[in-house]
């Protein structure tokens, strides 16, 4: 009883007698809200830090990877034959690679997709607030 009074003001009734044992329970007519929203919040909160930190790692360790491995590419490009300098190839590629990588992480890519996640938010909050 003390729980569901918690969701409404509504009374439960209880009969009892030596032949019956009833309870009657109105039925709730409105979509009951989580009451724990703050820590869902947070929790959700949490994990999005979380995946926004794991993409920077990536990025860093995408960038650190290039800085190494391309003067390696040139260095061994010398050493065998200079002639043809073929480490332009995966130099412009990782490289145009890698600036989309940040662009995505640190630029345009992030601030619609929170922008639409924000406005997705917004609304669903709207909705419960309507069903109260």
């Amino acid at each position: 009883m003390t729980k569901y009074s918690l969701i409404t003001s509504r009374e439960i009734t209880i009969e009892e007698n030596s032949e019956i044992f009833r309870i009657k329970i109105p039925l709730l007519t409105k979509q009951i809200t989580v009451m724990e929203k703050s820590k869902t919040n947070e929790d959700n909160s949490y994990l999005r830090a979380r995946a926004r930190v794991k993409e920077i790692k990536e990025f860093y360790g995408n960038l650190t990877s290039y800085c190494l491995v391309i003067p390696f590419l040139i260095f061994i490009n010398y050493k065998t034959y200079f002639g043809f300098q073929w480490f332009w190839f995966p130099l412009f590629g990782w490289g145009i690679g890698l600036a989309i990588h940040g662009l995505t992480v640190y630029g345009y890519g992030k601030r619609w997709e929170e922008r639409k996640i924000r406005e997705i938010l917004d609304k669903e909050e709207k909705l419960n607030k309507s069903w109260k």
